[in-house]
């Protein structure tokens, strides 16, 4: 008995890495009978996809195969969560071949009913759709992780731009957060999605099509990193992402999802009598509650037009003023502190620090240094000011 199970089990995978043999979507030839696909979850695969405004249509990975391969292998099914403002479950398919009806030693059947479960997954896959305006991805992976369950695989294809609460990338200028600052917020608030003991795959996070402007490499590969410390602060034991960039258009351009401004790119106008504005969204942007930078690199690369100035301008003086927002601790403090930040940079990059002077301006100056709180203001006054002086 056992020796024939162990056959029955072996001519199971191998006819399941038959039907996987053709990519997943692939849409040619006739059309099998479609595998029944109710509106409810099945434990195993669960795959957050569907086309939407703003986002490529989905290139699904190529790991997806080995995927669908070991639902199989384990008759277990595969679930389709929508990715718009309201994710939902799109389908849920579960294989069973003794459920079907199948005998296990008539292997034509069970190759039939493999190509069928396989081209009915991509099918499905192909066809999921937005409903609802918007785009919320960190639900549709919270859907995902309970559709797959303890020990299942998810999966999330998408650009990650979502557009709702709690991690609306239109607000508070999120783009240009230190992730793990971002997921430590949402941890302490218990909005993290529970993926415990689940594998996760990312596949197309930070690629955009019209009218999303596109993103800067930077901020692409921050919003991975977010996404991916997301996953694992909700407990993955695995989690990879998918790089390849995804260049295709939109499918639908409704229900519609607004666009996510990203970050300003990062310019200074260098000369006599000039004030460059560092604002904290920008390349010189320092970690929340401290004056230490996001990213040095990109504020040694972006200061380091100003010090080639200075070097060819010997006889210039600068003027750095560091501000804060209102709600910040120890204002006076932090906000000089940034500004010697700054100033160390120039003074790396070959200004002298005796043609500097640093102060430090406390709250403000929007809408005026004795103004009560506004978040309205806070990040207008998180910022550095260069003022460039001759003669």
């Amino acid at each position: 008995m056992q020796t024939l199970l162990r056959r029955t089990a072996a001519a199971l995978a191998a006819l399941a890495a038959a039907a996987l043999a053709a990519p997943l979507l692939a849409a040619c030839g006739p059309k099998p009978p479609p595998v029944p696909c109710p509106q409810r979850p099945v434990a195993g695969l669960a795959v957050a996809v569907g086309d939407r405004a703003n986002s490529p249509a989905p290139n699904l990975p190529d790991q997806l195969t080995s995927m669908v391969n070991a639902v199989m292998r384990q008759k277990s099914g595969v679930t389709i969560i929508t990715v718009d403002g309201k994710p939902a479950v799109f389908c849920g398919m579960a294989f069973n071949p003794d459920q079907q009806g199948i005998n296990p030693h008539n292997k034509d059947a069970l190759k039939t009913y493999e190509r069928n479960f396989v081209s009915s997954v991509g099918a499905e896959l192909r066809s999921a759709r937005a409903v609802a305006p918007e785009a919320d991805p960190l639900t549709a992976l919270s859907y995902a992780a309970a559709a797959a369950g303890r020990n299942g695989t998810v999966v999330l294809v998408d650009s990650g731009l979502q557009t709702v609460a709690p991690l609306d990338f239109r607000q508070h200028n999120l783009l240009t957060r230190d992730p793990q600052l971002v997921v430590d917020d949402l941890a302490k608030r218990h909005l993290l999605p529970d993926l415990s003991g689940r594998t996760v795959l990312l596949a197309g996070i930070g690629y955009t099509a019209p009218p999303q402007q596109q993103l800067d490499p930077a901020t692409r590969t921050r919003l991975v990193t977010l996404w991916t410390l997301i996953a694992k602060r909700g407990g993955a034991s695995t989690v990879n992402a998918v790089t390849t960039p995804n260049t295709r258009r939109a499918l639908i351009d409704d229900p519609k999802v607004s666009p996510v401004p990203p970050p300003q790119v990062n310019t200074v106008a260098v000369g006599c009598g000039t004030t460059i504005v560092l604002p904290d969204n920008g390349a010189v942007g320092f970690v929340p509650n401290t004056a230490r930078l996001r990213d040095p690199a990109a504020a040694k690369v972006l200061l380091s037009k100003a010090a080639t100035w200075l070097d060819a301008n010997s006889s210039a003086t600068v003027r750095l003023d560091g501000s804060v927002a209102h709600y910040s601790n120890g204002p006076e403090g932090l906000s000089q502190k940034r500004a010697q930040t700054v100033a160390d940079v120039l003074a790396g990059l070959g200004v002298s620090r005796s043609r500097m002077t640093v102060h430090g301006d406390g709250w403000g100056p929007y809408p005026s240094s004795s103004a009560p709180p506004s978040t309205d203001y806070d990040q207008l006054n998180r910022r550095v000011l260069v003022a460039i002086f001759c003669g």
